[in-house]
């Protein structure tokens, strides 16, 4: 069976030291079924199973689970849907270390699969994902890693891409894609397809470390999520991929997200005049549809006022003579055909003074 959240490409020997089966966070992934020789430890997390990347901060396993679970697992809530993801320049250069078009393609071949709700954006402001090099943190031999989706909803923050595998062996871009595409679906709670489910029962047989998907056969060779594949060559996703996506992402008659200026941004150029920052839809994955119809916009609160609109965008700006800092408001948009969605604004009392009117 297809497994719901995980991630991995080539396995990495490792045997724990007594420091790290004494840590809180090792003892909380032996519960959750995973094997202690699959736990290695790397300077700032752990790496299980080769690529999957888990904090070493205990606080972060105890947040109050607001987002749907699968068992143990969660996944990616409602309103995070449409994932936004920032391409970090340090894999965007010219030459072999250039994986910025593979990781595009990756994210259209999963938008681009219907019957369900996900759908990968590239932005370059408050990403949901950042997509970077390891810095030399991972195992030669394992390409890339990323995590599970958090316990608030939303999906794995980073994945980390290895441009030394392998001793610098030349990655095809066919096998880039393969990869990218393969740790997008750990950040949206994908489990590798070929998992043993060795030790994930706990003393009375229950099943706690994963979540079986129905409709699925218990092997899978052309999944895209199989472990041990840092070397495969994109050929799609398997039908039973596409039937995991569609069960743990069915469609939403409203599907959509906005995006804007990250928290704190300065309200101000360097003329003292307040800077107008765009609202704007990244991305629309739904049943109802919006073509042709238009939208209306609206921010709360008394701080902010918008200047201009149009069906996809708004400008909002600080008021003039506002005394209330930081200048806070939630941005709704409704379009004509009922869907919501809202966006919270926050600005600084400062001067961008890279920034002119």
């Amino acid at each position: 069976m297809i497994l719901s959240c995980e991630d991995n490409e080539l396995s990495s020997e490792n045997q724990p030291t007594s420091t790290i089966q004494d840590s809180p966070v090792v003892q909380k992934l032996l519960n959750l079924g995973y094997k202690a020789e699959d736990i290695k430890e790397t300077k700032d997390f752990y790496l299980v199973q080769g690529d999957i990347m888990f904090s070493k901060n205990i606080n972060d396993y105890n947040k109050s689970e607001t987002s749907r679970h699968a068992s143990t697992n969660n996944l990616v809530s409602t309103q995070y849907r449409i994932v936004s993801v920032y391409i970090d320049s340090y894999v965007s250069q010219n030459g072999v270390d250039d994986w910025s078009g593979a990781i595009v393609s990756a994210m259209e071949k999963w938008s681009d699969l219907s019957g369900n709700s996900i759908q990968f954006v590239r932005t370059y402001d408050n990403p949901d994902i950042i997509i970077s090099s390891d810095f030399g943190l991972l195992p030669s031999n394992v390409i890339a890693a990323a995590g599970f989706p958090y316990s608030n909803g939303k999906p794995y923050f980073y994945v980390t891409i290895n441009l030394d595998f392998n001793n610098n062996q030349t990655i095809t871009q066919s096998t880039k894609i393969y990869n990218m595409v393969h740790e997008l679906g750990h950040c949206i709670g994908f489990r590798h397809t070929n998992w043993e489910p060795e030790g994930l029962y706990d003393q009375n047989g229950t099943l706690i470390g994963a979540n079986y998907i129905p409709n699925t056969p218990s092997q899978d060779p052309n999944s895209v999520m199989n472990s041990g594949t840092a070397l495969y060559s994109w050929n799609g996703f398997s039908n039973y991929d596409v039937t995991a996506v569609n069960y743990l992402y069915p469609t939403l008659p409203c599907n959509s997200r906005l995006n804007g200026p990250s928290i704190g941004k300065c309200a101000f150029d360097r003329y003292n005049d307040p800077i107008r920052y765009n609202v704007y839809a990244i991305g629309t994955k739904q049943t109802i549809s919006e073509n042709g119809t238009t939208s209306t916009w609206q921010v709360s609160g008394n701080s902010l006022e918008i200047v201009y609109t149009n069906t996809s965008a708004c400008e909002v700006r600080v008021k003039a003579n506002n005394t209330t800092w930081p200048a806070a408001g939630t941005v709704t948009r409704t379009s004509s055909s009922g869907c919501i969605t809202t966006f919270d604004v926050s600005l600084g009392n400062c001067i961008n003074y890279s920034y002119s009117d």
